[in-house]
């Protein structure tokens, strides 16, 4: 009885890691977490930046909620902020929106090379009012609590199944494999 009672506890913990921060809905998504494959540095100087497609109703601009991505930190540390755009071309062209947060944080695991993984996200605050196109999120001078680097998760888009999946991503000017993350939007602020 006792065996039961921890896998359903187990059980549940799992679909609370898996739900989503929060009610708005998915504008894309890069596909799962990978955890283990590779990372790529989103502090000091580093710009990580992944394309991504909104298709929302033909005609209707969208309201751009935040967004979620996994990251690595040294083992014990815990993500606290980062800096990032939506821009027009990677890490340039049009800036439609831009910001610094203090990111939400939930602890997935210590994958094999040590590294603590965490789903990140931003706070609802970050809004932008889009039309369907293709963008780009661009994430930079991560830090965490103790003043290090964070390293955003590489999936290579692995069971993407959003338009314009996989994404297209590149370290300053290096292209690179896509990273894990999703784009938020709440429809009932759909305007039309």
């Amino acid at each position: 009885m006792r065996n039961l009672a921890a896998f359903i506890f187990c059980m549940c913990l799992l679909i609370c890691l898996a739900a989503p921060a929060r009610a708005d809905l998915i504008g894309y998504s890069n596909g799962a977490l990978n955890g283990q494959h590779a990372s790529w540095s989103i502090s000091g100087s580093n710009v990580v930046s992944n394309s991504f497609t909104l298709t929302p109703h033909q005609g209707v601009i969208i309201r751009v909620t935040g967004f979620t991505f996994w990251g690595w930190t040294a083992h014990g540390e815990t993500p606290k902020s980062v800096t990032w755009s939506i821009t027009s071309q990677p890490n340039g062209g049009i800036v439609y929106a831009s910001g610094t947060v203090n990111v939400q944080t939930h602890f997935v695991y210590t994958n094999q090379q040590g590294f603590d993984v965490y789903r990140i996200d931003s706070p609802p605050a970050p809004t932008v009012n889009l039309g369907p196109n293709h963008y780009w999120l661009n994430l930079t001078n991560g830090r965490t609590t103790q003043g290090h680097a964070i390293l955003w998760d590489e999936n290579d888009g692995v069971g993407c199944n959003s338009q314009g999946c996989p994404s297209t991503a590149y370290q300053n000017s290096r292209q690179i494999g896509s990273e894990t993350f999703i784009i938020w939007y709440l429809c009932p602020q759909c305007i039309p």
